[in-house]
């Protein structure tokens, strides 16, 4: 088994998450969740708004492309500002279609907290994913406010890592006899 790891290079098809720190004119709220390590409270998206808002982002295509695909995890990290008393964050994948795993809920207040999703085929044929599949994939975030009544939930990363099996490398050999 090995692992490669895919960060946001670009917008996506949704940009929905209204604010952004730092604010970045034309909406490149990637830039905001693309780092590694984390930068928690240096650049980060954020919601207030009592309905969800999704952000979704590009990533680069895969620098292995052979293999079999065993499953993709999408990992994000999020922190409410006030103590969370409802739902705030979901992970969204794009192939053909928009899927979010199910509503999560940030512990505690000003803690960052990270959450993951995997997908072990994709949702939009109940087929093992290819590597063409994993190249149109587009992953995010999608959050509201982390408090009935009012409150910000931030998100500062966003990444995919695709787990597959290394492709077997064929020998041939050949004997002459004589």
């Amino acid at each position: 088994m090995a692992t490669e790891i895919l960060r946001p290079d670009a917008t996506g098809d949704e940009n929905t998450i209204v604010y952004s720190v730092p604010s970045i004119p034309g909406a490149d709220h990637w830039q905001n969740v693309d780092e590694t390590p984390p930068d928690d409270n240096t650049s980060y998206v954020q919601a207030y708004y009592q309905t969800w808002r999704r952000d979704l982002y590009n990533i680069p295509n895969s620098g292995v492309g052979a293999g079999t695909i065993n499953h993709i995890t999408v990992y994000v990290r999020c922190l409410a500002d006030v103590e969370p008393d409802q739902t705030s964050v979901k992970i969204a994948i794009k192939s053909t279609n928009v899927h979010e795993s199910s509503e999560k809920q940030l512990a505690e207040r000003l803690v960052w907290e990270n959450f993951s999703n995997q997908w072990a085929t994709n949702p939009d044929n109940a087929h093992a994913w290819t590597w063409d599949e994993i190249n149109s994939l587009q992953i995010g975030v999608a959050l509201r406010a982390c408090l009935s009544t009012n409150g910000y939930t931030r998100c500062t990363q966003v990444y995919v890592v695709v787990d597959y099996t290394v492709a077997a490398v064929g020998r041939s050999f050949g004997f002459i006899i004589g």
